[in-house]
């Protein structure tokens, strides 16, 4: 048997296991015939969620006086506290299994049968590659690849997801987009034209996402990162009035002056000294 993913203990809430609440989730491949010491074939059941996939080979599972056949190319979906023995194993079978514990899902407690996704055996191969050739982004690409895999073989078994407003999706999406442009150019003359042209969209449809979201106008909401950006380097003592105006793409200081005191209340001066 090889374990090619544990689940650490610790609880990490940027895992994406996080998202469902799963914990000690384990990813192993087994070749019977190798492995025939570590099958349990006395009835028993676990505390966590099972799912058996067949590679190769063939296996016969009993669950409450109900066989069931998986062959290659399926797996077999086992609740927790259903008890299950394997009643036969064909010779050469090469299995995986994930296994895992989540009291959120508690309500799939029906064992299911099915054919395996093709994406699973493509997730599972990168997994066995990656545990072959670490390197620094391993541990984090195999976490993924386990997390993919274990939804994949939720939803065949009717795990229950609230649907996403496509619509509303999309324009968060967008919003985001616009706000890091802004950001990334604030110290140009950013206009709406230059966001709806990067976002693909019309001027009227930004606006109206950015009232919508943000509660003011783009326009308006370009001036109040552009205040704020001024602001940081103003409390920057190292850089002079003028190089802040050059910065900043004023045509000149009078511009500057005229800007920071119509949205700061002062001209930039005087912000400086009140800021020290």
């Amino acid at each position: 048997m090889k374990i090619y993913f544990k689940q650490p203990d610790k609880i990490n809430t940027v895992s994406p296991f996080a998202h469902f609440g799963i914990t000690h989730c384990y990813f192993k491949q087994l070749h019977i015939d190798c492995d025939t010491s570590k099958i349990t074939r006395k009835t028993h059941h676990h505390n966590s969620f099972e799912i058996h996939i067949i590679e190769n080979g063939e296996q016969e599972y009993e669950v409450k006086e109900t066989n069931y056949t998986v062959k290659s190319g399926e797996y077999f979906f086992i609740p927790p506290f259903t008890k299950h023995k394997l009643t036969n194993s064909a010779p050469r079978t090469e299995k995986f299994s994930l296994t895992f514990s989540c009291d959120k899902l508690m309500y799939l407690n029906q064992c299911m049968l099915g054919t395996v996704p093709v994406r699973f055996f493509e997730n599972a191969q990168f997994i066995i590659n990656e545990s072959l050739n670490i390197t620094t982004t391993s541990d984090m690409l195999i976490e993924n690849s386990v997390f993919e895999s274990v939804v994949m073989f939720l939803r065949l078994c009717r795990l229950r997801e609230m649907p996403l407003e496509q619509k509303n999706a999309t324009e968060d999406l967008r919003l985001e987009a616009a706000k890091e442009y802004i950001d990334d150019n604030i110290e140009s003359w950013i206009t709406v034209n230059d966001i709806a042209a990067y976002c693909y969209l019309s001027t009227k449809q930004v606006t109206r996402i950015f009232l919508k979201h943000e509660g003011v106008s783009p326009a308006q909401y370009i001036i109040n990162r552009r205040t704020a950006h001024i602001q940081k380097l103003l409390e920057n003592e190292e850089l002079s009035l003028k190089s802040i105006s050059d910065k900043m793409n004023f045509q000149n200081e009078y511009y500057f002056n005229s800007f920071v005191k119509k949205h700061l209340g002062m001209p930039p001066g005087t912000y400086r000294k009140m800021s020290k």
